[in-house]
């Protein structure tokens, strides 16, 4: 029933959705190969929004290791708000500590405000489609790494298809940085598999892929698998443990807490 499933996941969308919405899709996924800009805890984001008139606050610990650097966010702060059925209203910043050329260095990252829309919500097929814009404002500093010293936006296309407990989830898009960064404008795509457990927890396993932001540098191609426990109907933990096949890290962890309210 599972595979009969996932083999109707593009079949059932083109059939009720539209052809040309998917070829969009498509189109984005191969021509842009981030900065993070998911659906905690993955980094891939996906279509569903925040509830109509409710807030969700997420509190996090998120670190990055490789062979010569650390970096740690902690804590990262994320507020949302359902601005309406389908419209969700973003904004997130933290605290990083980051090691650089051997030295330690302490600062507030950049900020982003984001707003994430659900234009596509069949629930008979079990298909969302939407899009999310981000704004990065310069709050950091360029000069140890916690921040681009410019006005940064993040555009994605974000599609999911429900089958039962499983979903499959795919985003899309562009980090565009502004003129005066030394940072290219490069591409990301990230591909989610999530099923709900018996027990009402969410696990799930994902690939990621993020262009290059400096000349000669190379990509990041990374994995990660992790976990929604909900504690009670308004609060639920958060955890991912993510590895970098090539790129920027050899570790990556993320530890959450999420309210509804």
């Amino acid at each position: 029933m599972t595979n009969l499933c996932y083999r109707s996941i593009f079949s059932d969308s083109v059939n009720r959705i539209g052809r040309r919405v998917w070829i969009l899709l498509g189109f984005v996924t191969l021509s842009t190969i981030p900065a993070w800009a998911g659906s905690p805890p993955w980094a891939t984001d996906w279509a569903r929004t925040v509830a109509f008139r409710s807030f969700v606050s997420r509190l996090s610990f998120n670190s990055t290791y490789n062979e010569t650097s650390r970096k740690t966010e902690i804590p990262r702060l994320q507020l949302s708000y359902g601005a309406s059925p389908t419209t969700e209203l973003i904004i997130r910043s933290s605290d990083i500590d980051v090691r650089k050329n051997l030295q330690d260095h302490r600062s507030i990252s950049d900020t982003s405000l984001g707003v994430k829309h659900r234009f596509i919500d069949d629930s008979k097929a079990g298909v969302q489609i939407g899009a999310s814009y981000f704004l990065s404002v310069p709050t950091g500093r360029p000069s140890v790494g916690t921040g681009t010293g410019t006005y940064d936006s993040t555009v994605s296309l974000l599609a999911s298809k429900r089958c039962g407990s499983s979903q499959i989830s795919m985003s899309s898009g562009a980090n565009l940085y502004g003129r005066r960064s030394t940072n290219l404008t490069n591409g990301f795509v990230g591909l989610l598999l999530t099923e709900d457990t018996r027990n009402k927890d969410t696990v799930g396993i994902e690939v990621f892929a993020t262009g290059p932001q400096k000349r000669n540098a190379r990509a990041d191609v990374a994995s990660g698998i992790g976990i929604m426990h909900p504690i009670n109907p308004s609060e639920m933990a958060l955890l991912r443990i993510g590895h970098s096949f090539e790129g920027f890290s050899t570790l990556n962890v993320y530890i959450g807490f999420q309210k509804r309210f």
